[in-house]
Parts: C-alpha cells; structure tokens; sequence
C-alpha cells in the first residue's frame, strides 16, 4: 500500500504536484501522516473542505491506475493522473460554489479559491396583506424533539391585516411535518365552518405546501391528513403559498406558546400580548 498509494515514481510525482502548489510538505512522512498533513493543514477556514478531499482523489486514482495496469495492461502517465484528479477538484468547487468562475489549473484554482470572496444579497421577508376580498391563514406546527412535544397553531387576518381569529392546542407527541399537516388541517376545518370563500393559506413548510399544490409526492405518515385536508377544502376559492419563517412569526410564536402555556385562541392582537407584527 505504501507503494501504490505514496512511494512509487508514479505516487510520488503525483503528491509532489499538489503540494508544491499548496505549500505542503510531506518528505519522510508515511501515508497516513500524508493524509493527516492535508487535514491538518493551516490557512483559510474555507479551504479545509478542499485540503481534505483532495488526498481522498489521489488514492483513488492511484488505485485505479494500480488496476488498470495490472489487469488491463493499460499504463496511463503521471500527467493523466494529475489532470483527473484536479478535474474532479474543479468538479467539487463548481458543486460547493456555483457561482465562482474556476480555473481547470490546480495552482490558479488555489489562488481563486484563496481569494474568493463571496457575494451576499439580502431578501426582505415579511407578512404581507392578502388580495382585496380575500382572507390569509398563516398555519405553523410546532416539534421539539421531532418527534417530541408537539403544538399546531394558525391565525386568520383579512385583507386589511386585522386579525379575525387564532388558534392554537398541543397535540400527540409528533414529527415536525406531522405537526405542520395537523396545522393545516385544523385549519382547513375552521375554514369549512366559515363563509370565508376566498383563502390564501400560507405555511413556512415547503413540503407540505408542495404536497398541497400537487408538486411533490405525499409522504405515507401524512397521506390520511392530506386527503382530509382536500375534502374540507372543496367548493373553497383557495391557493397555499410557502412563505419564510421570518414571515410567519406570529404563527411561529401561537405554536410555541401553546407548548408553554397550554391552549389557547384569540380575536384581537392585544389579547395575546405579542408585539412582533402589530404593526402589519
């Protein structure tokens, strides 16, 4: 093994490459030394996932050029080895960050990832009034273990933000999507039991929105609630929307409280005493 993967001309040459470019160095040190070497190496925070995958590449193909040789009678050179191996490199920057224009050289593939700095945009997420003639759910399911104690809430406002109603109870000790499904359908009942025709219903669970709008496959442990969910919901004008957790604070906030304080409903803002989105 110590051949193969670290003594031989072939090994040899193929290491020296790489770490002459990043600086390493491995003379007199066996091949888990070597390995350690790549892991252990100081510098750039960001730069450790690269270091430790690339030893990780070299063994691989050194392995596969063991075998080709042997079995095959195919012996490839050192540079088609170095070329694979920082072709694979370039394979897992592009993966790790898309959006970085990467160089197929290994020695300006380290100074670019050296100095990449990355781009950071910002998103304005808040609640936001619905359509005129038309009423918001904002549901939420609450897990703490997953599966652990377990809470589902939701609040309606119509479409000038003023709350009509909210909810929330503690339920059977669930996962975190078990509880989201119940929120929504405990929300899809008070919804029957309105003359509210017209609901956009939002929920920061991108599963189970999906699963709604029929994107996506329903997960078995949720498929008897999904169906009910449909049920209550025919001969309603209705639409689900996945909104971030930082828009959905209030919903948020009736889940958590429900685990702390035990069940609870509401008519007006001021009642509850959450200041989060008075002001929406």
């Amino acid at each position: 093994m110590t051949h193969v993967f670290l003594k031989s001309v072939f090994a040899n040459r193929t290491w020296s490459y790489f770490c002459s470019f990043a600086g390493i160095n491995i003379a007199g040190l066996s091949l888990r030394e070597t390995i350690m070497k790549w892991w252990d190496t100081s510098g750039k925070a960001d730069m450790r996932p690269y270091y430790r995958a690339l030893p990780s590449f070299v063994i691989w193909e050194l392995w596969q050029r063991r075998n080709r040789k042997k079995h095959e009678g195919k012996n490839l050179s050192a540079q088609r080895g170095i070329h694979n191996i920082t072709r694979h490199m370039h394979m897992l920057v592009k993966v790790r960050r898309p959006n970085m224009k990467c160089s197929v050289s290994w020695s300006d593939m380290l100074k670019e990832l050296e100095e990449y700095c990355p781009e950071l945009t910002t998103k304005l997420i808040k609640w936001e009034c619905p359509p005129a003639g038309w009423c918001k759910y904002n549901t939420d399911g609450a897990s703490r273990g997953n599966p652990g104690q377990s809470s589902y809430a939701f609040c309606l406002r119509n479409d000038k933000g003023d709350m009509i109603y909210a909810e929330a109870a503690t339920i059977q000790s669930s996962t975190s999507t078990e509880a989201e499904a119940k929120a929504i359908l405990e929300v899809s009942k008070h919804c029957k039991s309105t003359q509210h025709n017209h609901i956009i219903f939002q929920t920061d669970s991108l599963l189970l929105c999906k699963v709604l709008k029929g994107e996506w496959k329903i997960p078995w442990c949720i498929s008897d609630t999904v169906e009910e969910i449909k049920i209550c919901l025919i001969g309603k004008d209705h639409k689900f929307v996945h909104i971030m957790r930082e828009g959905n604070q209030l919903a948020d906030y009736l889940a958590n409280r429900a685990i702390d304080q035990g069940n609870c409903n509401f008519i007006e803002f001021g009642d509850m005493g959450y200041k989060g989105e008075k002001d929406h």
